[in-house]
């Protein structure tokens, strides 16, 4: 039996700004306990350095996504 911390129900919305990391948005949920009902909506994340690009990541997560950059990310939408 997996441990570990179960999120659903969780809205991101109106984040704005920069990353000085490639991946910019990073949900990593567990395999055995996925997030689920994940909401991410006007979602606006630029690279720090004009030139590089910047990602999404989500592992085992599921719900909706509406003007996400970058995206996509969520599984289910």
């Amino acid at each position: 039996m997996g441990t570990g911390v179960q999120i659903s129900n969780v809205v991101y919305q109106n984040i704005y700004g920069t990353s000085s990391t490639a991946i910019a948005i990073n949900l990593n949920c567990s395999k055995s306990v996925p997030c689920t009902d994940i909401t991410m909506q006007l979602i606006q994340l630029t690279p720090a350095t004009p030139g590089r690009q910047v990602k999404a990541y989500c592992r085992n997560a599921n719900g909706q996504e509406y003007r996400i950059e970058p995206g996509p990310c969520l599984s289910g939408v």
